[in-house]
């Protein structure tokens, strides 16, 4: 009797246990595929290995940007760029086959639960607290093992602009990106293409982008190994518009300011006057400039040099004027050579439209003679008794203008071209 019991109660343990099994395996069955592969996939992984099934092989990533916005500092020199970063390589450890899995071919994995390459910027001169690397995020895995992530990365660069052209100027920025602790025989980076994608790019108001692209350097770093590393390099040229405005032709109007006093008459008060008015506006832009534009180096910007030039020749012609009103007051009679030059000048039918006078030659030698010319302005009459200095300063002032539109004309090439 007591053995029937007991062959029952096994019995019965039995048939309960198979039908716990039964649940069991019908409730992983339920489990939906994508979770089941994650789990097969992830049982044994370790991400703080290189996915190789022989360590020999290379693991090649392929790196691609999409430029958001670029963003530079002129007083500190330093470059932003705000870009999306597109890493894809092949993990052998992360590969199956679709068909085990209910025909899934694609699965997500977050950066932190897979292995990722140690990919970073080199050089790097920031002391900001962020990460260059590889940022936490979203993955896309195939069935084949091809991880492919993307990431908003801002990068951050030092920049040395040359601004002799300024505000014409360009600057060449550079980012060089790579695997620090590996070497090209276990990280082999590479770029999908020679430039960088701008399709999403958002114009910067102040300079304007003339090319951005990307280009794969290998270096021998030792017996055997080497070191890849890629160089993304921003081209950009400054907005001059506003500038050429705003100081172009300013510059322009002091220098015809200074080209204007030497019509003026050496007695007239207003020639002072615009010339001091044009020194003083030369020496307020000089100091704007100044505070604009960093010391970058040795050469100062040709904008600086034109109106430091400008200012020099405007004080010159402000000594001149001085000069001149000096003489034409006085009451001596000229020297013989002074008399000499105005008559050999007017003898010419040039020197007479030079000096805007009809006086004759046999009129001229009055000057030498008794030391004064008889002067007379296109359509009005001749004055009798305009002493020789008048003259010898309106000669003074054509020479003057002549040799001084002769500097600007060069000065002003020279910052154009």
């Amino acid at each position: 009797m007591r053995l029937l019991v007991t062959v029952l109660c096994l019995l019965v343990f039995s048939v309960c246990y198979g039908v716990s099994a039964d649940d069991a395996s019908r409730k992983a069955r339920e489990k939906p595929q994508t979770v089941l592969l994650k789990e097969d996939l992830l049982c044994a992984y370790d991400k703080n290995v290189r996915p190789v099934i022989y360590h020999g092989n290379a693991t090649f990533v392929f790196v691609s940007m999409l430029l958001r916005t670029l963003t530079f500092d002129e007083y500190s020199g330093s470059l932003n760029v705000d870009c999306w970063m597109v890493w894809e390589w092949t993990d052998e450890k992360l590969q199956w086959k679709p068909s085990d899995y209910g025909g899934v071919d694609a699965l997500r994995l977050y950066t932190s639960e897979i292995w990722v390459p140690g990919i970073s910027q080199l050089g790097l001169t920031s002391t900001w607290n962020v990460r260059h690397d590889i940022h936490s995020g979203m993955c896309l895995v195939d069935s084949s093992g091809v991880v492919t992530c993307v990431s908003r990365t801002v990068y951050f660069s030092i920049c040395a602009p040359d601004i002799a052209y300024w505000p014409y100027d360009a600057m060449n920025c550079s980012v060089q990106i790579g695997a620090w602790m590996q070497t090209g025989e276990e990280i082999a980076v590479n770029t999908n293409h020679g430039i960088v994608n701008i399709y999403h790019y958002e114009p910067n108001s102040e300079w304007k982008l003339l090319s951005a692209t990307s280009r794969r350097h290998l270096e021998n770093s030792g017996e055997n190994s080497t070191f890849p590393w890629i160089q993304y390099s921003f081209v950009m040229q400054r907005h001059s518009g506003m500038y050429e405005a705003t100081i172009g032709i300013p510059a322009l109007v002091l220098s015809s300011l200074v080209l204007l006093s030497f019509w003026l008459s050496p007695s007239e008060e207003s020639r002072i006057n615009i010339l001091c008015v044009s020194l003083i506006c030369h020496c307020v832009y000089l100091t704007y400039l100044g505070a604009k534009l960093n010391n970058t180096g040795e050469k100062s910007p040709l904008i600086v040099q034109l109106f430091r030039d400008s200012l020099l020749l405007s004080g010159v012609s402000f000594v001149v004027a001085i000069v001149l009103r000096y003489l034409v007051s006085a009451s001596a009679t000229p020297p013989r050579w002074v008399s000499r030059i105005i008559r050999w000048t007017l003898s010419y039918r040039a020197g007479q439209l030079f000096l805007l006078t009809k006086i004759s030659p046999a009129d001229a030698a009055i000057v030498e003679e008794e030391g004064e010319e008889e002067v007379g302005l296109i359509g009005t009459p001749t004055a009798v008794g305009v002493r020789g200095w008048t003259a010898f300063g309106r000669l003074l002032n054509r020479v003057c203008f002549i040799v001084t539109l002769f500097v600007y004309l060069l000065i002003f090439a020279r910052w154009l071209t």
